[in-house]
């Protein structure tokens, strides 16, 4: 099964392929990951700026924060020959590793666990377009807002030395960049998340049809001879080392971003709530 035809995937992995993060590499990269992270930067030059004004830098830094984030997390699905490259191998790796187990969950003709693989794959597959979706309209409600408040605004802070960001025609120019550049942006962050969640999700998949098949086999009529038994009890063996070795990969993905990400969001929440305070 290609990791395309995989549906607790393909959604996730078909946004990728669409921006070539992943299985192609073509120009489409290169517009979407360039000028979001150009943007980064500039959103980073304006938080050293605005130091000082704690009310401006805590609300900058949480859309800063969460474009590095979008940028980090499409970065390390490149093909580049350092150690990017080497942890794109480790997410087609593990992409081959996640098609081939659900290929052997879904041959198994087992009734209950192909009730469990539909099920499940159902959830994965509406968490992962809701998300997209319901990033895309609240990115979307962000960037027009500030056509309602009566002043000129950017939806996001930026800062480049020796220019007004307000006056015209650069106020224009970077108000529609910004606009036509959220769309990447939710592109390179949230599908990397539901990515997690489904890639979790499976794992619980695998491991309800191991304690499924350990059912059965407990139960079934013992008049089996020994022999049969031991092979059958070796395949649940082999079954839950490889469970073990599916978390392992899925661990060695995507530990050091959620790192990256429970710190981050983590202090900018608790200085939001500070703000909030004050």
């Amino acid at each position: 099964m290609e990791i395309l035809d995989c549906p607790l995937l393909s959604v996730n992995v078909r946004v990728w392929r669409f921006w070539s993060f992943v299985l192609v590499h073509n120009w489409k990269r290169y517009i979407s990951i360039i000028p979001v992270t150009l943007l980064n930067v500039f959103m980073f030059a304006d938080l050293y700026r605005a130091w000082g004004n704690i009310e401006e830098v805590i609300i900058n830094a949480y859309f800063a924060v969460l474009y590095f984030n979008a940028v980090v997390s499409a970065l390390i699905r490149g093909d580049s020959p350092d150690a990017v490259g080497l942890i794109n191998l480790w997410f087609l790796r593990f992409c081959n590793l996640f098609s081939g187990t659900m290929f052997g969950a879904c041959a198994l003709n087992d009734e209950v666990i192909t009730k469990l693989v539909a099920t499940y794959t159902k959830r994965a597959r509406f968490l992962s377009i809701s998300n997209l979706a319901l990033g895309a309209f609240i990115s979307g409600c962000f960037v027009v807002y500030p056509l309602f408040t009566g002043q000129r605004g950017l939806p996001y802070g930026m800062f480049i030395p020796g220019v007004n960001n307000f006056d015209s025609p650069q106020y224009e120019i970077f108000y529609l960049t910004q606009l036509v550049l959220t769309f990447p942006g939710c592109c390179m962050y949230i599908p990397y998340t539901s990515f997690f969640a489904s890639s979790t999700l499976f794992g619980l998949v695998q491991i309800k049809t191991l304690q499924h098949q350990l059912r059965n086999f407990r139960s079934e009529n013992l008049s089996e001879s020994t022999t049969a038994l031991n092979r059958k009890l070796q395949r649940l063996i082999e079954d839950h080392k490889r469970i073990i070795r599916y978390v392992q990969e899925l661990n060695d993905l995507v530990t050091y971003i959620c790192l990256i990400e429970f710190l981050s969001f983590g202090l900018m929440l608790c200085a939001l709530l500070f703000l909030l305070n004050i």
